[in-house]
């Protein structure tokens, strides 16, 4: 069973905790994580929506975020790759229009 526990602190930044209760989670470990408050309302807005876990919901987020980091890293490498292909074609170009002249 997993128990959440939430605060509100001084500066209206609730923290809480998920803690779980006999046996294993797997792979999973537990944390503490500060959240602003009404980032928090919308996470309790959706697990109630959706019928899932504030646990679950974050971590979609962070594997929605994850993709979204490694789909645009690898299209800056990508974009910069063909920049520097294009380089070297043009001076390629140029070196073979100097030799048909």
């Amino acid at each position: 069973m997993i128990d959440i526990m939430a605060k509100l602190s001084y500066n209206n930044i609730i923290q809480f905790g998920l803690f779980w209760e006999g046996g294993t989670m797997g792979n999973k470990q537990k944390v503490t994580i500060t959240v602003d408050e009404a980032i928090l309302k919308e996470i309790d807005e959706l697990s109630k929506s959706q019928g899932e876990s504030r646990s679950r919901l974050i971590e979609d987020a962070i594997r929605v975020w994850r993709e979204k980091k490694l789909e645009k890293e690898l299209i800056d490498g990508y974009l910069a790759m063909a920049k520097e292909d294009a380089e070297v074609a043009e001076s390629h170009l140029e070196a073979g229009m100097e030799v048909l002249k």
